[in-house]
Order: C-alpha cells, then structure tokens, then sequence
C-alpha cells in the first residue's frame, strides 16, 4: 500500500497502482488536480485500486483517517509546512516500511534529515543526493524501518 503526499494530479500514485499497488492514497491540496487525476485513474481502469483526496497533508486528521501504509511519497512538499519537524513526525506515524522523501527547501545539509528520520524510527536512511539547479536546495532520501 503507498501514500502519496503532495500527489498533485497523481502521476506518482497511478503508476505505483498500475505496477501492482493493491491500495493507493494521494492527497493534495489542489481539487483541480486531484479531479484531472481522478478522471485520468478511470479512463485507465484503476479507480479501484486508487483514490485521490483533497486536502491538506498538514492536516493531522486528514492524514491518520486513511489508515497507515507499506510506503509513502513525500516529494518536495514538506519545506511548505510551519513545523516541518512535527508534520514529519505525523506523517512517520502512517509509514510501515519505507519513505521515500525529498525536502522543498533546505539551506541546511541533508544530515538533519537523517537524524530525524533516526530520531523516528527510521534507523535506515540513505541519502540519495540533492538538486540545486533551477530549484530551491532539495535532498531526497529513502528512510527504511529495517534492512530489507
């Protein structure tokens, strides 16, 4: 099962779907997007295995409804977020496995993201570089709860 945070009109979610995810969530704030994604999932033939939600992924309840997840996304949305530490921290709550993630905005070094994906359980986390060309600074990391 994957969550997708940020999803925008979901291109990352109907693949994860289309390659043999049984439960797909993702959630943006933009209804726009989330109505083209959810018309795109149907003309596919995944709405059953997709669902996309409007909302706010700093909404806490949001987020813990749709249950908890092998996987998440978190692609270049949390430097958007007034307290990016606790919405990580609700966000870990809903992962199993993996979080594949990549900060929006970051003067500082990825080390803090380490130690906070440490700090949450995830003692497997492997940096996977940063871009700085046309962006903000943005690290992508994948965090693992264990060794698999």
């Amino acid at each position: 099962s994957i969550l997708d945070v940020g999803c925008n009109a979901g291109a990352v979610s109907l693949r994860a779907a289309f390659l043999g995810a049984s439960q797909v969530v993702g959630i943006d704030i933009n209804n726009e997007r989330i109505s083209v994604g959810n018309e795109i999932s149907r003309f596919i033939g995944l709405s059953g295995s997709v669902r996309l939600v409007t909302g706010s992924v700093v909404d806490a309840k949001l987020l813990s409804e749709q249950g908890t997840f092998d996987s998440c996304f978190c692609l270049a949305v949390s430097g958007r977020m007034g307290d990016e530490k606790g919405f990580l921290t609700e966000l870990c709550k809903l992962v199993r496995e993996t979080l594949y993630f990549e900060s929006n905005h970051s003067p500082e070094g990825y080390e803090k993201y380490i130690a906070l994906f440490n700090e949450l359980g995830f003692p497997n986390v492997e940096y996977k570089g940063s871009t700085t060309e046309g962006f903000p600074i943005r690290h992508s990391l994948v965090a693992k709860r264990n060794n698999k």
